[in-house]
């Protein structure tokens, strides 16, 4: 067996052979190249991405680890995603997806990664330390209760196949949110152009006014990204929802500015995961919500002055978060006992929620850091590898 390595962009169209054969749902639908162009691309960039492992030449088993930033309040961490992971049936049961996993996070390790994140199941990921995190709103929306507030007028939906001049609005839309994942103009038209989801886009006076992808071919269609003013929105669920006769489901980040809207139009909500995380270095993922922790430790009165260290048991890794009436400053642990020590998938869920601390079962969490507490950030679906 040979490997684990990064793919070349020479074995494109064997890597494609490979995970096609263990995502036969993708291959009906068009192929996981066309419908995930984010991940999956004939270029250098796109196949070195992918750690794989071969037999006589011949990749057999295959995962992603693709760059991704998320911003957060001025904030940035890197994040590696996670996707395709793939054996061939022939190979399935040897150890081989363990191997892969386990070269991709000393990859992350060595390459500066803050945290990974991925999609599946929670005990296989587990092993390995991913948990799920995060916290955002999982709205229901029928055709009922979207036909239940007047749809504003002046407003047309349209479906599209976005211009360029679409696509550079929908980015500047896409940019305004505080918390979200960085795309520049080529992964923005990847994302706005793949295979199986729809594009709204919203128009006021000529001007685009707000937008939606969606993807129709889950067994409940969901909205899968959105922008705009709350007028836009609304004129675009009552078209793509209230025009209809299925039931959609709406994911929408923890604090997005249309979830007053949600709320009205929806049948029903929950709030849920965002996806799984690891923490790959627990310094740069602290750091990197310092501003957000900030902010809410300002809030608190009577803040008492102190310093708090975090440490994850399996590594060690230690962390100083120094809180006061001024905020929040995270900087490396130091070799005394940390106030708080927890195995790696327990510091995930108590940094990310999607519960507070105490709801979440951690009662011996400091309550300056508690009120800090959980960290927010954001992905839309359409983003996710």
């Amino acid at each position: 067996m040979e490997g684990p390595m990064r793919a070349r962009v020479e074995e494109f169209d064997d890597l494609c052979r490979c995970i096609d054969e263990c995502f036969p749902t993708e291959t009906s639908l068009g192929g996981m190249a066309a419908r995930w162009p984010h991940c999956l691309q004939r270029t250098p960039e796109h196949t070195g991405q992918y750690l794989v492992l071969k037999e006589g030449g011949r990749i057999v088993a295959c995962l992603s680890c693709v760059d991704e930033t998320l911003v957060v309040e001025g904030g940035t961490l890197r994040s590696g995603g996670i996707g395709q992971v793939s054996t061939l049936n022939a190979y399935r049961g040897k150890g081989l997806m363990t191997q892969l996993l386990e070269a991709a996070i000393r990859r992350m390790e060595g390459e500066g990664y803050a945290i990974s994140d991925l999609g599946g199941d929670r005990v296989r990921y587990g092993r390995f330390g991913w948990e799920p995190a995060g916290r955002w709103w999982n709205f229901t929306v029928t055709p009922r209760s979207a036909r239940e507030h007047m749809r504003p007028t002046g407003y047309e939906v349209r479906r599209v196949t976005p211009s360029e001049a679409e696509m550079a609005a929908i980015l500047r839309m896409h940019d305004a949110e505080p918390r979200r994942m960085a795309r520049g103009e080529q992964k923005n038209r990847d994302l706005l152009n793949r295979l199986g989801k729809e594009v709204w886009v919203v128009y006021a006076g000529g001007e685009v006014a707000g937008y939606g992808v969606t993807f129709r071919h889950a067994t409940s269609p969901g909205i899968h990204e959105f922008g705009g003013s709350r007028e836009a929105l609304h004129a675009l669920a009552a078209e793509v929802v209230g025009g209809g006769e299925a039931t959609w489901t709406l994911s929408s980040p923890w604090t997005n500015a249309a979830n007053g809207l949600w709320t009205a139009l929806a049948s029903s909500w929950r709030v849920a995961p965002i996806h799984q995380v690891r923490i790959v270095d627990l310094y740069r993922t602290l750091k990197a919500f310092e501003f957000q922790m900030s902010e809410r430790v300002r809030r608190i009165r009577d803040v008492r002055e102190r310093r708090i260290t975090i440490a994850i048991a399996e590594t060690g890794q230690s962390v100083s978060v120094r809180v006061s009436a001024d905020g929040v400053e995270v900087g490396h642990g130091g070799a005394a006992p940390a106030d708080v020590t927890l195995p790696r998938r327990d510091a995930v869920r108590l940094l990310f929620g999607p519960g507070t601390p105490e709801a979440a079962g951690f009662g011996n969490v400091p309550r300056e850091l508690a009120e800090a507490l959980p960290l927010d950030w954001a992905m839309w679906h359409n983003e996710m590898v």
